[in-house]
């Protein structure tokens, strides 16, 4: 009987901790972060990626469009929207709008905006896009977001040097988190695209918060129509995205 009060004190005494770790709140992305300027992304080199025989083709491809004359990939030359993960990995403002069941990020320099639900799994009947679908979960104060679903435009390239291009069988994971007191969002990307890597890629990208009070820049991309009819006369067979010019 005299074990009673002591088992049932070390019982109240553990009610808090239990109910403190369910009430921790989860860190707040919210707000305008720009890719970090202190900090350089690091991306994989040329001699650590392992490509397939496709994906060697196509970074072979972007780096003699770049010796020809053409710094910026074909969707950059003809304004296509940037899509994932391109938007993340440029240095534009993205702004991040989080709330309980999904947060959504806008960047100048893409027109689509991108949403990661807080939910497990993915529907069975993804309509294929630029951005995919993203489902999302927390894993303590870490946000993992996976995404799949992306569409088959691989106009634009992992943004690595050299460049890779993306194709529908993109998975990506990433990890976000905050370094510094919430001042530095960072982004651990893992890129399995088994048509371009025979052994997934890995990236990270730093992002610095910007003041209260500061919004996105208006981006406006001019297609140049000189430059489309050039890089298209270079690429007869292959270029997917005539204009009517």
């Amino acid at each position: 009987m005299k074990l009673r009060p002591i088992l049932l004190a070390a019982a109240l005494l553990a009610l808090p901790a239990v109910s403190s770790a369910k009430q921790a709140p989860h860190p707040d992305f919210t707000g305008l972060w720009l890719l970090s300027t202190g900090e350089k992304p690091v991306v994989p080199r040329a001699a650590d990626l392992k490509l397939t025989p496709y994906g060697k083709s196509r970074m072979d491809e972007r780096n003699a469009e770049i010796t020809h004359g053409f710094p910026q990939s074909e969707g950059h030359i003809k304004c296509l929207p940037a899509g994932v993960p391109q938007m993340m990995t440029v240095p534009f403002g993205l702004q991040v709008m989080q709330s309980s069941d999904r947060l959504v990020m806008n960047a100048e320099v893409s027109n689509l905006p991108r949403t990661l639900f807080m939910r497990k799994g993915h529907p069975d009947d993804i309509d294929p896009s630029w951005n995919g679908d993203s489902a999302a979960h927390w894993e303590g104060s870490t946000l993992v977001v996976d995404t799949i679903g992306f569409n088959d435009e691989d106009a634009f390239d992992f943004n690595f040097n050299p460049a890779v291009r993306r194709t529908s069988s993109l998975h990506l994971t990433e990890r976000f988190s905050l370094e510094k007191g919430g001042k530095v969002l960072v982004d651990q990307m893992t890129l399995d695209d088994p048509k371009v890597f025979t052994t997934p890629a890995t990236a990270t990208y730093r992002y610095d918060k910007r003041p209260k009070g500061e919004g996105l820049m208006e981006y406006v991309c001019e297609v140049d129509t000189k430059t489309v009819e050039r890089f298209d006369a270079s690429h007869p067979s292959e270029s997917k995205y005539k204009h009517p010019f």
